[in-house]
């Protein structure tokens, strides 16, 4: 695992979590009923979180790296979809950010809010998205949406981060996103030719 002491391994199909620094197993499934299908590390906080087949359910589980336990468990999809995410290309864009006692995790295209402590999902957004960045107001988030991992062209909106809706009427077409910048009402969208400026709340 990139930035850290982490060693992930299946072993007799059981996944385990190893620590380099020590050589001790930090967390092992052996006792579990589920099969962790994807994980992904929050450096910040030192915490993974792990994508579950639990039953006929996808569930995500927030694991403490200092215990090696699991904190909680939610179910926020049937275990169907698991195959399907695995093939997108936003298979390559998951991201976990923590943020005051929320998290936000982006995982194959759809991202999700929790209460950090209980696991509780505040909401799953309506659309896929790509990447997000989070404002300096903590009551919204930007989205972009890729069409293709190549894509010239993409697609920026804004959400509600108490219930995940857009607040724009629609999303907003544009050239490639390189780098994105919060200055209070207005966000500053680069791209690789040039940069324009958009109203937060409107888009305008």
């Amino acid at each position: 695992v990139p930035g850290s002491p982490y060693v992930e391994a299946y072993i007799n199909s059981k996944y385990l979590i190893i620590n380099t620094d020590s050589g001790k197993i930090v967390y092992n499934s052996s006792k579990e009923s589920f099969w962790v299908f994807q994980s992904d590390f929050i450096p910040e906080t030192n915490e993974y979180l792990l994508t579950l087949k639990k039953d006929g359910d996808m569930a995500i589980a927030l694991l403490d790296m200092t215990t090696g336990e699991l904190k909680w468990t939610t179910t926020v999809d049937k275990a169907k979809s698991l195959f399907s995410f695995s093939l997108k290309e936003s298979a390559n864009t998951n991201k976990a950010t923590v943020h005051g006692s929320v998290i936000y995790y982006l995982l194959y295209g759809k991202l999700y809010s929790f209460d950090r402590s209980s696991g509780k999902l505040n909401w799953k957004a309506e659309e896929e998205y790509s990447r997000f960045f989070l404002t300096q107001n903590d009551k919204n988030i930007v989205v972009v949406n890729s069409k293709g991992l190549f894509a010239a062209k993409e697609y920026l909106n804004v959400l509600n981060t108490e219930n995940g809706k857009s607040i724009w009427k629609e999303s907003i077409k544009t050239k490639r996103v390189v780098y994105l910048e919060d200055w209070g009402a207005k966000i500053l969208v680069a791209h690789y030719s040039c940069f324009n400026f958009y109203d937060l709340s409107s888009g305008e």
